[in-house]
C-alpha cells in the first residue's frame, strides 16, 4: 500500500492545545478520582472497584482527545502521551484518596495535598494492604501477588482505556490544513457486493473507480457488503477522501453492526474523480430501483 496516497495528519500541533489537554484531562481526572473512591468506600461494592475506574479513564480519554481536536492537535503521537500523563496522575491521586480513605478510618488526619506529595507513605499503606488484602468477592480474598497482580491490571486498563479514546477521536475525521477546520460528516454513497478486498483495494488505489460497477450492487437478502463513503471538507472541496468499509448485517437486530473492518480508508480524491465517483453510484443506486437494472451478484 502506497501511503502516500492516503490521508494522513500532518502532526502539527500548538504548545497551548497540548497544554490544555493536559489540563483537562488531569483536572477531570482529579474530580473522577475523588468521586470514584469515596463511592466505591460508600457503596463497599468490589465489584464497582474494577468497574468504575476503567470507566473513568475512558471518560479522561473523551476528554482529552475533544480538547485536543478544539485546539485543532493534528498529532497522535502527542494525544497518546497527553493521555498517558493524564490518566497517569488520575490513577496515582486515586490511590492518594484510596490511602487518606483507609487512614481516616484509623483515626489519622492527613490532607489529601500531603498524602499526594508525600509518595512513601503511599507505597507503604499499599504494602500494608498486601498482607491480608482489604475486599473480598465470595469467598475469595486477594492478597499478596494476587493483589499487586489486580491493581497493575487496573492500571493498565485505565492508562489503556484513555490513551485508545484519546487517539480514536483525533484520529476519526481528516483536517482541512487550507480552512483550518476538521472535517465532520461523511456521505453515503452506495453499497456493492463483499468480496475481495485486497483486489478492489488495488483498483481504488489506481482510481479505476469504474470497477465499482463491475463488483455490482447489493441485491436483498445480503448479510454483508461495501459501503462506499466519501468525505472532506465542504468549505474548500480540495480535500476529498475515498472510505470503504466491510459492513455486516444482524438479521436479529435489523440493523448494522457498530463495528466495521476498513477495506480503503482516506484515499486522496481529486474533484474530477469525484464527479466519476458520484456517477458511478447513481448508475449502482438506479439499479437497485429497478429489479430488472440489477447489478453483479451478491456474496454471502
Amino acid at each position: 500500500m502506497n501511503s502516500e496516497l492516503y490521508y494522513r495528519h500532518s502532526g502539527q500541533f500548538t504548545p497551548v492545545g497540548v497544554l490544555a489537554g493536559l489540563l483537562a484531562g488531569a483536572g477531570s481526572g482529579a474530580l473522577l478520582a475523588w468521586g470514584v473512591e469515596h463511592f466505591v468506600d460508600w457503596a463497599r461494592e468490589a465489584h464497582l472497584s474494577a468497574i468504575l475506574p476503567v470507566t473513568a479513564g475512558m471518560a479522561i480519554g473523551a476528554i482529552v482527545g475533544f480538547t485536543l481536536r478544539h485546539f485543532h492537535v493534528r498529532s497522535l503521537w502527542i494525544a497518546v502521551s497527553t493521555a498517558a500523563v493524564a490518566s497517569a496522575l488520575t490513577l496515582y491521586l486515586s490511590w492518594a484518596v484510596y490511602v487518606q480513605v483507609l487512614l481516616a478510618r484509623a483515626g489519622e488526619q492527613d490532607t489529601l495535598a500531603e498524602l499526594w506529595l508525600n509518595p512513601p507513605v503511599i507505597w507503604s499503606v499499599m504494602q500494608q494492604i498486601t498482607v491480608e488484602g482489604v475486599w473480598s468477592v465470595s469467598r475469595w480474598r486477594p492478597a499478596g501477588w494476587q493483589l499487586w497482580a489486580l491493581w497493575t491490571t487496573e492500571a493498565v486498563l485505565v492508562c489503556g482505556g484513555a490513551i485508545v479514546v484519546a487517539r480514536k477521536l483525533v484520529d476519526c475525521d481528516a483536517f482541512c490544513e487550507r480552512c483550518e477546520r476538521w472535517c465532520e460528516g461523511v456521505e453515503s454513497l452506495a453499497r456493492i457486493n463483499a468480496g475481495d478486498r485486497d483486489a478492489l483495494r488495488r483498483r481504488m488505489e489506481m482510481k479505476e473507480l469504474s470497477h465499482l460497477e463491475a463488483v455490482g450492487r447489493v441485491v436483498e437478502g445480503t448479510r454483508n457488503w461495501f459501503r462506499v463513503d466519501l468525505h472532506g471538507c465542504s468549505q474548500c472541496q480540495d480535500l476529498n477522501l475515498l472510505a470503504i468499509a466491510h459492513v455486516t448485517w444482524d438479521p436479529q437486530q435489523g440493523k448494522e453492526t457498530q463495528w466495521r473492518t476498513p477495506v480503503v480508508r482516506n484515499l486522496f480524491l481529486s474533484q474530477d474523480e469525484v464527479r466519476v465517483l458520484r456517477k458511478v453510484a447513481a448508475r449502482l443506486n438506479a439499479a437497485e430501483a429497478s429489479p430488472s437494472g440489477e447489478l453483479g451478484r451478491a456474496v454471502n
